[in-house]
């Protein structure tokens, strides 16, 4: 797989940009601040339809405008792809592949893959085994379709047992029999596939 062609639209500090792709490495130059980090950023949304910065896709929408896109066009197993990820204010995002709207966002995951690494994930060796986790999750998803099933489902359980932690604490009271269904969800979606 290869990116050929990255176009920006209103993407971060980018009123507008468009990039072609030639030879084997690229490198990006710069002063701080001049946007180097955000091309990196918008080649890993066109992967996770996300960005790896910002959670919020409010907050890579340019200063004083309502909406961004990001196109790239890549090829892979030598045929051509365009990938359009885009987002408007108040609406829901939309992601294009070769103008067809995908069913769900992470059946996107793994098409395009991409290895992101910033100058913080310094502290992937520093910091804690929560960091790491993250990262390799975020590797392994892109290449194992049912360790990411899984692993949005583990996402969810544990978002709604802790909503459940919070309720008990409130009321001063558990219900272990409660709570003992969310651990019971929870063993499958956290074992490795074999």
């Amino acid at each position: 797989m290869r990116l050929e062609k990255l176009s920006l639209q209103n993407f971060k500090n980018y009123t507008e940009a468009h990039l072609e792709f030639t030879g084997s490495i690229q490198c990006f130059l710069g002063k701080n601040g001049s946007g180097k980090t955000n091309l990196l950023d918008a080649i890993y949304y066109l992967s996770f339809t996300k960005s790896a910065i910002n959670p919020s896709d409010q907050q890579n929408i340019r200063t004083g405008e309502t909406q961004f896109a990001i196109k790239g066009n890549f090829t892979k197993n030598q045929e051509p792809h365009e990938v359009v990820c885009s987002f408007q204010a108040g609406q829901k995002k939309i992601i294009l592949e070769d103008e067809q709207e995908g069913p769900k966002l992470s059946t996107h995951i793994g098409k395009y893959p991409v290895v992101l690494v910033a100058p913080n994930d310094i502290e992937l060796i520093w910091d804690g085994g929560e960091l790491r986790r993250k990262f390799f999750d975020t590797l392994l998803s892109q290449t194992d379709k049912i360790y990411l099933d899984n692993l949005i489902m583990y996402a969810q359980v544990i978002k709604q047992r802790n909503s459940l932690l919070r309720i008990f604490s409130e009321r001063g009271a558990v219900d272990h029999d409660m709570l003992s269904v969310y651990d019971d969800r929870l063993v499958p979606e956290a074992k490795s596939p074999a």
